[in-house]
């Protein structure tokens, strides 16, 4: 899609319900002023790996766990810090690390094929 302007972009965007956030100074120069633009989703990722998990409201964390079946790849740093830790932990002599959730949020954890389907039925019902 070609945008004809930063405004017609900020329309586009708040209908998406996403955040448009525009590069200037001397990041404009090597981005050619391109807007970029997150969604929710991704500004609770980069919450989440910026500032780890306690950071996050329940909801938040919750909707976590799900987006963590749904989009693994988006998550790859997290196995690979989780990784790295039980690795130092297992050098050390200790047992690797498993990760504990509130059960609040352990309620939340699907697979991918879980929430498909439940996608799928809520889809039914509103259309």
């Amino acid at each position: 899609m070609i945008l004809r302007s930063v405004f017609e972009a900020v329309n586009i965007a708040a209908s998406l319900n996403t955040t448009l956030q525009t590069v200037s100074g001397p990041e404009a120069a090597k981005k050619d002023s391109i807007p970029i633009i997150y969604t929710p989703a991704e500004d609770i990722r980069r919450m989440y790996r910026k500032n780890g998990w306690k950071s996050l409201t329940l909801e938040e964390q919750q909707w976590c766990i799900m987006d963590q079946a749904m989009n693994s790849n988006k998550y790859e740093w997290l196995q690979e810090q989780l990784d790295e830790e039980n690795n130092m932990r297992i050098q050390r002599g200790q047992k690797p690390k498993k990760l504990k959730f509130s059960a609040a949020v352990e309620q939340f954890r699907m697979s991918k094929i879980e929430i498909d389907h439940i996608m799928v039925i809520r889809m039914r019902f509103i259309y």
